[in-house]
């Protein structure tokens, strides 16, 4: 039987997330369990349909067929979960205010003011929000390492990686080109995020520095154009980019877009895509940290004369 390709799963999870954009899994610890749930802003989760958690679970196992893992020791799906809770792929932890600071952090909120972060604790239970645009985007990272099973590569030697954070290591082939995503955050070649520094020079324009090269670029030459507008302007990927510039590479949630936090998952989304075609890296550029957000592993800000 053939195995579905990284595209075909993507987009099989894409068309779930168009169709049950707010379904998010949970993971139990003690249990050991996965669930899914229904979980629209606003309201209390309910178990997500049967035919949602079926759609999940058929792409679920594709991509760990993919993967050249075994699906007959335990449910493919939960394997393909567990890889996304081991690479932080949209996995967040529980919180929990600690009971020595719970007075203090209630008199927090009651005020408006910001929680003492010693007054938070991580549980190890936690959720995928929107997992189906999570996997996807998953999927569209491991296409882009190259990374395939021992059942899906061709002849040759390639070089060994991590899927994910998963203890057992696969071979990768590096795909149209790109090179091979390694543990470090470099590429085949070398060149690492670490190396590369972005400033806004204005709205539009941006410096990039690369090592000893150094680079202007408006937003339609680094391929940030809205190509839905009929005059040039950017797209909001861009906008996004800007923020985390005026934010030094960081942002925490989406109240600095004024945009609920799918949206700004999306923009990130694009933002690798985009990023990642211009300088060939093919490591995440901009991963979650657990307890900060999404923060940049290149050097971002602005320039003086963005401020003029």
């Amino acid at each position: 039987m053939a195995i579905s390709t990284w595209k075909q799963i993507q987009d099989a999870f894409t068309l779930g997330a168009e169709s049950y954009p707010d379904v998010s899994a949970h993971w139990d610890s003690r249990e050991g369990l996965w669930t899914f749930q229904n979980a629209p802003a606003g309201e209390n989760a309910a178990p997500a349909e049967v035919e949602a958690q079926d759609r999940f679970k058929r792409a679920a196992r594709e991509a760990v067929l993919r993967l050249g893992k075994p699906v007959d020791e335990q449910p493919a799906w939960h394997t393909w979960l567990d890889l996304m809770r081991n690479g932080k792929r949209g996995f967040r932890h529980v919180q929990q205010i600690h009971p020595l600071h719970f007075h203090a952090a209630i008199s927090a909120i009651e005020e408006d003011n910001a929680i003492d972060p010693q007054a938070i604790r991580l549980l190890k239970d936690g959720n995928i929000a929107h997992v189906f645009s999570e996997s996807a985007g998953f999927c569209e990272d491991l296409a882009l390492s190259g990374t395939e099973g021992a059942s899906t590569q061709a002849a040759g030697d390639f070089p060994k990686v991590d899927v994910a954070c998963d203890t057992r290591r696969g071979g990768t082939e590096p795909a149209h080109g790109r090179p091979a995503t390694v543990a470090n955050g470099a590429d085949g070649g070398g060149a690492t995020w670490e190396a590369i520094e972005v400033s806004f020079l204005s709205d539009h324009r941006v410096q990039i520095r690369n090592g000893t090269n150094a680079e202007t670029l408006n937003y339609g030459e680094l391929g940030f154009a809205d190509r839905r507008a009929k005059q040039g302007k950017p797209n909001r990927a861009w906008v996004t980019l800007r923020v985390m510039a005026e934010q030094n590479g960081i942002i925490r949630d989406g109240a600095k877009m004024n945009a609920e936090w799918s949206r700004v998952e999306k923009r990130i989304q694009e933002i690798r895509k985009v990023l990642r075609g211009h300088f060939g890296i093919a490591a995440d550029p901009i991963p979650f940290v657990e307890g900060t957000g999404y923060q940049t592993r290149f050097k971002i800000g602005c320039s003086p004369s963005f401020h003029t």
